[in-house]
């Protein structure tokens, strides 16, 4: 019965995993940008009738309006980016003009609520996509805020000009504590994050402890 958000949700895989976890009176809410992923992603309604997909072809961020998308020429076809010089040029297949929306706005329109976890890979463009939640987190109750399971890319923060400090501080402010995925009781300290990527759950102070 709860909601599952899917941010940089690509073919589908954790969308159809967490259609598994919220069962048939839950809802699974898909952003894809790239237009031959999304196709594919709008493929898991058919293929599992009965559970409620709704599939968006845009991506999220802090300003509504238009962004180039870089799709990769590698096998990882979850390497596509909004971070300006972040893919190197001999890795880019093409590049894509796609609409961006804010979450939050996104969030009212469908007045959803009992959202449970919102999963952000959008390889390096996750704080942009959390500045856009900004007036969800800032108009609900500490115990009924999201988990955020959010890939953090340092090395592309700093080509938008911030940091994961600022980050942290920001997700800090409406009460959230960044874990280690892999070991959601252990705290992420940002001073010694690994320069690669990580994947870091964060959990509002209010919520119980896994």
């Amino acid at each position: 019965g709860d909601v599952f958000i899917d941010v940089g949700a690509n073919i589908g895989y954790y969308s159809f995993l967490a259609a598994c976890r919220v069962g048939r009176q839950g809802q699974v809410h898909a952003f894809e940008p790239v237009p031959q992923y999304f196709q594919q992603l709008s493929n898991l309604t058919a293929l599992n009738p009965g559970y409620r997909f709704i599939f968006n072809a845009c991506a999220l961020g802090e300003q509504q309006g238009i962004a180039t998308v870089a799709v990769t020429s590698i096998p990882n076809i979850g390497w596509c980016t909004m971070v300006p010089d972040f893919m190197p040029p001999e890795r880019v297949a093409y590049t894509v003009e796609v609409p961006v929306r804010r979450l939050d706005d996104y969030l009212a329109q469908q007045n959803l609520a009992r959202i449970a976890l919102v999963k952000i890979d959008v390889e390096g463009f996750e704080y942009p996509v959390l500045k856009g939640l900004e007036g969800f987190l800032a108009g609900t109750k500490p115990n009924e805020r999201p988990m955020l399971l959010v890939e953090l890319c340092p090395a592309a923060h700093r080509l938008l000009g911030h940091s994961c400090d600022e980050l942290f501080a920001y997700l800090g402010r409406f009460g959230y504590r960044g874990y280690l995925a892999w070991n959601p009781r252990r705290p992420v300290e940002v001073g010694r994050m690994r320069p690669g990527i990580t994947n870091v759950l964060f959990r509002s102070s209010s919520l119980q402890s896994l």
